[in-house]
Protein backbone atom coordinates (compact mmCIF):
# COMPACT_ATOMS: atom_id res chain seq x y z
CA UNK A 1 0.00 0.00 0.00
CA UNK A 2 1.38 3.54 -1.00
CA UNK A 3 2.82 5.08 2.37
CA UNK A 4 4.20 1.73 3.65
CA UNK A 5 7.70 1.66 3.52
CA UNK A 6 10.27 -1.56 4.58
CA UNK A 7 13.83 0.03 6.02
CA UNK A 8 16.46 0.55 3.04
CA UNK A 9 18.34 -2.60 2.71
CA UNK A 10 20.98 -3.42 4.90
CA UNK A 11 24.57 -4.26 3.53
CA UNK A 12 27.63 -6.03 4.91
CA UNK A 13 30.51 -4.91 4.09
CA UNK A 14 31.86 -6.24 0.44
CA UNK A 15 28.21 -6.85 -0.75
CA UNK A 16 27.31 -5.67 -3.84
CA UNK A 17 24.25 -4.04 -5.25
CA UNK A 18 21.82 -6.00 -7.71
CA UNK A 19 20.26 -3.94 -10.53
CA UNK A 20 16.86 -3.99 -8.59
CA UNK A 21 18.53 -2.55 -5.58
CA UNK A 22 20.47 0.53 -7.92
CA UNK A 23 17.05 0.69 -9.84
CA UNK A 24 18.99 0.18 -13.12
CA UNK A 25 16.26 0.41 -15.43
CA UNK A 26 14.64 3.65 -14.22
CA UNK A 27 18.48 4.99 -13.86
CA UNK A 28 18.35 4.33 -17.42
CA UNK A 29 15.77 5.57 -18.47
CA UNK A 30 16.37 8.94 -17.00
CA UNK A 31 19.28 9.78 -18.10
CA UNK A 32 18.78 8.70 -21.69
CA UNK A 33 15.19 11.13 -22.06
CA UNK A 34 15.58 13.27 -24.75
CA UNK A 35 13.34 15.40 -23.84
CA UNK A 36 15.69 18.99 -24.09
CA UNK A 37 13.41 20.98 -21.39
CA UNK A 38 15.24 22.35 -18.39
CA UNK A 39 16.91 25.78 -18.37
CA UNK A 40 20.71 25.77 -18.53
CA UNK A 41 22.11 26.74 -14.76
CA UNK A 42 25.16 27.32 -16.47
CA UNK A 43 25.34 28.79 -19.66
CA UNK A 44 28.17 29.92 -22.21
CA UNK A 45 28.53 33.72 -21.21
CA UNK A 46 29.87 33.86 -24.88
CA UNK A 47 26.30 33.15 -26.19
CA UNK A 48 23.12 35.43 -25.85
CA UNK A 49 20.63 34.07 -23.15
CA UNK A 50 18.20 34.11 -25.87
CA UNK A 51 19.93 31.69 -27.38
CA UNK A 52 21.21 28.99 -24.95
CA UNK A 53 19.81 25.85 -25.27
CA UNK A 54 17.44 23.93 -23.44
CA UNK A 55 19.12 20.74 -21.83
CA UNK A 56 18.16 17.21 -21.22
CA UNK A 57 17.71 15.82 -17.72
CA UNK A 58 21.53 13.82 -18.20
CA UNK A 59 23.21 16.88 -19.72
CA UNK A 60 21.13 19.00 -16.14
CA UNK A 61 22.83 16.46 -13.68
CA UNK A 62 25.90 15.63 -14.84
CA UNK A 63 27.24 19.63 -15.46
CA UNK A 64 25.55 20.13 -12.62
CA UNK A 65 28.90 17.64 -11.10
CA UNK A 66 31.10 18.95 -13.13
CA UNK A 67 30.13 22.72 -12.04
CA UNK A 68 30.60 22.09 -8.43
CA UNK A 69 32.91 23.63 -6.73
CA UNK A 70 33.81 20.50 -4.52
CA UNK A 71 34.50 18.14 -7.50
CA UNK A 72 37.61 17.03 -7.01
CA UNK A 73 39.92 17.36 -10.10
CA UNK A 74 40.30 13.96 -10.40
CA UNK A 75 36.58 13.39 -10.80
CA UNK A 76 36.25 16.08 -12.97
CA UNK A 77 39.19 15.71 -15.60
CA UNK A 78 37.76 11.63 -15.54
CA UNK A 79 34.32 12.25 -16.19
CA UNK A 80 35.43 15.15 -19.16
CA UNK A 81 37.59 12.50 -20.49
CA UNK A 82 35.29 9.52 -20.59
CA UNK A 83 31.46 10.41 -21.10
CA UNK A 84 30.69 6.63 -20.04
CA UNK A 85 32.05 7.58 -16.42
CA UNK A 86 30.46 10.63 -16.02
CA UNK A 87 27.35 9.15 -16.61
CA UNK A 88 27.63 6.08 -14.48
CA UNK A 89 29.21 8.87 -11.68
CA UNK A 90 26.45 11.01 -11.88
CA UNK A 91 24.23 7.56 -11.60
CA UNK A 92 25.32 6.84 -8.29
CA UNK A 93 25.62 10.24 -7.14
CA UNK A 94 21.70 10.32 -8.01
CA UNK A 95 21.25 7.18 -5.63
CA UNK A 96 23.08 9.40 -2.71
CA UNK A 97 20.91 12.13 -4.00
CA UNK A 98 17.36 10.09 -3.38
CA UNK A 99 19.20 8.82 -0.12
CA UNK A 100 19.71 5.12 -1.24
CA UNK A 101 22.74 4.97 0.36
CA UNK A 102 24.52 6.54 3.18
CA UNK A 103 27.04 8.33 3.88
CA UNK A 104 29.21 5.18 5.43
CA UNK A 105 29.24 3.67 2.11
CA UNK A 106 32.19 3.72 0.09
CA UNK A 107 33.32 2.33 -4.00
CA UNK A 108 37.19 2.02 -3.16
CA UNK A 109 37.72 -1.96 -2.21
CA UNK A 110 40.67 -0.87 -0.85
CA UNK A 111 39.50 1.34 1.76
CA UNK A 112 41.04 0.63 5.60
CA UNK A 113 38.73 2.86 7.82
CA UNK A 114 36.46 1.32 10.17
CA UNK A 115 33.78 4.09 9.71
CA UNK A 116 33.05 2.75 6.31
CA UNK A 117 31.37 -0.47 4.34
CA UNK A 118 32.68 -1.05 0.87
CA UNK A 119 29.97 -1.62 -1.45
CA UNK A 120 29.90 -2.57 -5.74
CA UNK A 121 27.77 -1.87 -7.95
CA UNK A 122 28.54 -3.50 -11.12
CA UNK A 123 26.18 -2.56 -13.51
CA UNK A 124 27.27 1.27 -12.96
CA UNK A 125 30.88 0.75 -12.86
CA UNK A 126 31.89 -0.87 -16.30
CA UNK A 127 34.37 2.42 -17.07
CA UNK A 128 38.00 1.77 -16.68
CA UNK A 129 37.82 4.90 -14.69
CA UNK A 130 35.02 3.26 -12.46
CA UNK A 131 37.91 1.49 -10.19
CA UNK A 132 40.79 4.19 -9.59
CA UNK A 133 38.34 7.42 -9.13
CA UNK A 134 34.70 6.97 -7.49
CA UNK A 135 34.54 8.56 -4.17
CA UNK A 136 32.98 7.47 -0.97
CA UNK A 137 28.89 8.92 -0.52
CA UNK A 138 29.93 11.07 1.80
CA UNK A 139 32.18 12.91 -0.38
CA UNK A 140 29.59 12.55 -3.27
CA UNK A 141 26.97 14.29 -1.04
CA UNK A 142 29.04 17.12 -0.42
CA UNK A 143 30.06 17.38 -4.10
CA UNK A 144 25.70 17.29 -4.21
CA UNK A 145 25.09 20.13 -1.46
CA UNK A 146 27.30 22.61 -3.05
CA UNK A 147 25.82 22.23 -6.39
CA UNK A 148 23.89 25.70 -6.13
CA UNK A 149 23.39 28.88 -8.66
CA UNK A 150 25.35 31.81 -7.57
CA UNK A 151 22.69 33.57 -6.18
CA UNK A 152 22.37 30.70 -3.65
CA UNK A 153 25.23 29.96 -2.15
CA UNK A 154 24.43 31.30 1.14
CA UNK A 155 20.75 30.82 1.27
CA UNK A 156 19.22 27.68 -1.10
CA UNK A 157 15.66 27.06 -1.51
CA UNK A 158 15.14 24.32 1.10
CA UNK A 159 10.70 23.60 0.78
CA UNK A 160 8.84 23.26 -2.47
CA UNK A 161 7.06 26.38 -1.65
CA UNK A 162 10.35 28.29 -1.69
CA UNK A 163 11.13 27.21 -5.24
CA UNK A 164 7.63 27.80 -6.72
CA UNK A 165 7.32 31.57 -5.05
CA UNK A 166 11.24 32.20 -7.14
CA UNK A 167 9.52 30.71 -10.27
CA UNK A 168 6.96 33.19 -9.85
CA UNK A 169 8.80 36.32 -9.50
CA UNK A 170 11.07 35.51 -12.65
CA UNK A 171 14.26 33.68 -11.00
CA UNK A 172 14.90 30.93 -13.78
CA UNK A 173 16.19 28.17 -12.60
CA UNK A 174 15.44 28.84 -9.46
CA UNK A 175 17.36 26.12 -7.78
CA UNK A 176 19.80 23.44 -9.17
CA UNK A 177 18.67 20.12 -9.54
CA UNK A 178 20.52 18.19 -7.20
CA UNK A 179 19.07 20.48 -4.64
CA UNK A 180 15.53 20.41 -6.15
CA UNK A 181 15.97 17.04 -5.30
CA UNK A 182 17.40 16.67 -1.89
CA UNK A 183 14.10 19.43 -1.54
CA UNK A 184 11.73 16.76 -2.65
CA UNK A 185 12.87 13.84 -0.72
CA UNK A 186 13.00 16.38 2.18
CA UNK A 187 9.27 16.67 1.55
CA UNK A 188 8.42 13.43 0.23
CA UNK A 189 5.05 13.46 2.55
CA UNK A 190 4.35 16.62 1.30
CA UNK A 191 4.45 15.74 -2.11
CA UNK A 192 2.55 12.52 -2.38
CA UNK A 193 -0.21 14.69 -0.72
CA UNK A 194 0.05 17.53 -3.22
CA UNK A 195 1.18 15.86 -6.60
CA UNK A 196 -0.14 12.21 -6.30
CA UNK A 197 -3.44 10.27 -5.84
CA UNK A 198 -4.14 8.00 -3.10
CA UNK A 199 -3.07 4.78 -4.75
CA UNK A 200 -0.08 6.05 -5.14
CA UNK A 201 2.65 8.60 -3.47
CA UNK A 202 5.98 10.20 -4.07
CA UNK A 203 8.21 7.12 -3.44
CA UNK A 204 6.32 4.60 -5.60
CA UNK A 205 8.50 6.46 -8.39
CA UNK A 206 11.73 4.83 -6.86
CA UNK A 207 10.57 1.27 -5.08
CA UNK A 208 7.48 -0.01 -6.90
CA UNK A 209 7.98 -3.09 -8.16
CA UNK A 210 4.57 -3.21 -9.80
CA UNK A 211 4.98 0.05 -12.05
CA UNK A 212 6.38 0.25 -15.00
CA UNK A 213 10.14 2.38 -15.15
CA UNK A 214 8.74 4.46 -18.34
CA UNK A 215 5.72 5.63 -16.33
CA UNK A 216 7.70 6.21 -12.91
CA UNK A 217 10.54 8.01 -14.86
CA UNK A 218 7.94 10.50 -16.58
CA UNK A 219 6.77 11.10 -13.17
CA UNK A 220 9.63 12.26 -12.15
CA UNK A 221 10.53 14.25 -15.01
CA UNK A 222 7.42 16.20 -14.94
CA UNK A 223 7.78 17.10 -11.20
CA UNK A 224 11.45 18.07 -11.37
CA UNK A 225 10.17 20.22 -14.86
CA UNK A 226 6.65 21.23 -13.10
CA UNK A 227 9.54 23.18 -10.01
CA UNK A 228 12.39 23.88 -12.37
CA UNK A 229 10.52 25.63 -15.02
CA UNK A 230 6.98 26.42 -13.44
CA UNK A 231 3.57 24.93 -13.20
CA UNK A 232 2.44 27.14 -16.07
CA UNK A 233 4.52 26.14 -18.85
CA UNK A 234 3.88 23.19 -20.89
CA UNK A 235 5.10 20.42 -19.31
CA UNK A 236 6.29 17.93 -22.14
CA UNK A 237 5.99 14.58 -19.57
CA UNK A 238 2.18 15.88 -19.09
CA UNK A 239 -0.45 12.99 -19.92
CA UNK A 240 -4.12 12.93 -19.95
CA UNK A 241 -4.52 13.12 -16.22
CA UNK A 242 -2.57 16.27 -15.76
CA UNK A 243 -4.44 17.75 -18.10
CA UNK A 244 -7.72 17.63 -16.62
CA UNK A 245 -6.08 17.71 -12.52
CA UNK A 246 -3.97 20.82 -12.77
CA UNK A 247 -0.77 20.32 -10.36
CA UNK A 248 -1.21 16.40 -10.28
CA UNK A 249 1.85 14.28 -11.33
CA UNK A 250 1.20 11.82 -14.49
CA UNK A 251 -0.73 8.43 -12.94
CA UNK A 252 1.31 5.90 -11.76
CA UNK A 253 -0.81 2.69 -13.07
CA UNK A 254 0.23 -0.32 -11.66
CA UNK A 255 0.30 -3.59 -13.78
CA UNK A 256 -1.68 -6.77 -13.18
CA UNK A 257 -1.35 -10.61 -13.27
CA UNK A 258 2.54 -11.71 -14.09
CA UNK A 259 5.70 -9.29 -12.90
CA UNK A 260 7.14 -6.80 -15.08
CA UNK A 261 10.39 -7.26 -16.36
CA UNK A 262 12.74 -5.10 -15.16
CA UNK A 263 15.92 -4.67 -13.43
CA UNK A 264 17.35 -8.04 -14.40
CA UNK A 265 20.83 -8.72 -13.49
CA UNK A 266 23.31 -10.15 -16.09
CA UNK A 267 25.54 -13.28 -15.03
CA UNK A 268 28.59 -10.93 -16.04
CA UNK A 269 27.62 -8.10 -13.54
CA UNK A 270 26.98 -11.44 -10.53
CA UNK A 271 30.20 -12.93 -11.42
CA UNK A 272 31.77 -9.36 -11.16
CA UNK A 273 30.00 -8.76 -7.93
CA UNK A 274 31.75 -12.33 -6.25
CA UNK A 275 35.08 -10.94 -7.36
CA UNK A 276 35.17 -8.08 -5.76
CA UNK A 277 33.52 -9.21 -2.59
CA UNK A 278 36.10 -11.90 -2.45
CA UNK A 279 38.93 -9.30 -3.64
CA UNK A 280 37.59 -6.98 -0.40
CA UNK A 281 38.24 -10.82 1.81
CA UNK A 282 41.20 -10.84 0.38
CA UNK A 283 41.96 -7.56 1.45
CA UNK A 284 40.74 -6.91 4.87
CA UNK A 285 42.34 -10.62 5.41
CA UNK A 286 45.72 -8.90 4.86
CA UNK A 287 45.34 -5.16 6.75
CA UNK A 288 44.16 -7.79 9.85
CA UNK A 289 47.34 -9.72 9.48
CA UNK A 290 49.21 -6.63 9.45
CA UNK A 291 47.19 -5.24 12.59
CA UNK A 292 47.82 -8.90 14.65
CA UNK A 293 51.84 -8.85 13.56
CA UNK A 294 51.88 -4.86 14.73
CA UNK A 295 52.65 -4.58 18.87
CA UNK A 296 50.29 -2.34 20.18
CA UNK A 297 51.29 1.15 21.25
CA UNK A 298 51.51 1.32 24.89
CA UNK A 299 48.97 3.32 27.48
CA UNK A 300 50.56 6.46 28.64
CA UNK A 301 49.97 7.03 32.40
CA UNK A 302 47.07 8.13 33.64
CA UNK A 303 46.96 11.97 34.26
CA UNK A 304 46.64 12.47 38.00
CA UNK A 305 42.65 13.49 37.65
CA UNK A 306 42.46 10.49 36.04
CA UNK A 307 44.15 8.01 38.94
CA UNK A 308 41.55 9.09 41.25
CA UNK A 309 38.78 7.33 39.35
CA UNK A 310 41.16 4.50 39.00
CA UNK A 311 42.08 3.63 42.69
CA UNK A 312 38.73 1.33 43.54
CA UNK A 313 40.06 -1.77 40.99
CA UNK A 314 40.92 -4.65 43.22
CA UNK A 315 43.76 -5.05 40.33
CA UNK A 316 45.64 -2.48 39.69
CA UNK A 317 47.03 -4.41 36.59
CA UNK A 318 43.12 -5.10 35.14
CA UNK A 319 42.69 -3.41 32.15
CA UNK A 320 39.99 -0.34 32.55
CA UNK A 321 36.60 -0.73 30.56
CA UNK A 322 35.72 1.56 28.43
CA UNK A 323 32.18 2.94 28.18
CA UNK A 324 30.01 4.11 25.37
CA UNK A 325 30.76 7.92 27.34
CA UNK A 326 34.39 7.63 26.95
CA UNK A 327 34.78 5.87 23.69
CA UNK A 328 32.38 8.77 22.16
CA UNK A 329 34.43 11.39 24.10
CA UNK A 330 37.98 9.86 22.56
CA UNK A 331 36.12 9.85 19.63
CA UNK A 332 35.03 13.51 19.32
CA UNK A 333 38.77 14.57 20.55
CA UNK A 334 40.71 12.10 18.38
CA UNK A 335 39.12 12.73 14.91
CA UNK A 336 39.04 15.29 12.80
CA UNK A 337 35.33 15.36 11.31
CA UNK A 338 37.12 16.45 7.56
CA UNK A 339 40.20 14.02 7.42
CA UNK A 340 40.30 11.60 4.67
CA UNK A 341 38.07 9.01 5.33
CA UNK A 342 40.82 6.25 5.14
CA UNK A 343 42.61 7.23 8.05
CA UNK A 344 43.74 4.93 10.34
CA UNK A 345 42.77 5.30 14.20
CA UNK A 346 43.01 3.21 17.28
CA UNK A 347 44.80 0.10 16.20
CA UNK A 348 42.53 -2.43 18.53
CA UNK A 349 39.46 -1.00 17.71
CA UNK A 350 40.45 -1.51 13.57
CA UNK A 351 41.72 -4.83 14.78
CA UNK A 352 38.56 -5.65 16.27
CA UNK A 353 36.38 -4.28 13.64
CA UNK A 354 38.36 -6.31 10.86
CA UNK A 355 37.41 -9.79 12.42
CA UNK A 356 33.82 -8.77 12.65
CA UNK A 357 34.25 -8.20 9.37
CA UNK A 358 36.04 -11.67 8.01
CA UNK A 359 33.39 -13.23 10.36
CA UNK A 360 30.33 -11.87 8.04
CA UNK A 361 32.40 -12.67 4.43
CA UNK A 362 33.41 -16.58 6.15
CA UNK A 363 29.33 -16.90 6.77
CA UNK A 364 28.47 -16.20 3.18
CA UNK A 365 31.15 -18.93 2.11
CA UNK A 366 34.06 -16.46 1.34
CA UNK A 367 35.79 -18.00 4.36
CA UNK A 368 39.98 -18.55 4.02
CA UNK A 369 41.41 -20.25 1.48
Amino acid sequence: MPGERKAHKQYEDGDFLTREDAQFDLLYALFTDEHHAFTDPNPDPDVPLAQTPLCTFAELYVNGILNSPKCSTTVRQAMLADPLFAVEYSKLAFLANIGRFNTRVSFDPHIRSTHKIYLSVPSLMTSPFSMSHLQDVSRMKSTLRSCLLNDEKNCPAATPTEVLHKVSIGIKPPTTVANLIFVLFTHAQVMSKLHFTSDNDFLDMFSAKDIPVMTRARAFLWLLFYYLEGPDRPNPWADAHTLVSPGKAPLLVRAEGAPLLQNVDTRKENQVGQTMREKRRHFLQIVHQEMSTEPMAQEPAPRPSEAIHLTHSANPSAPIPQTMLHHAWNLVHSLEPLQDSDEEYDKRDVQVDLERRLQVLQSLGLGSS
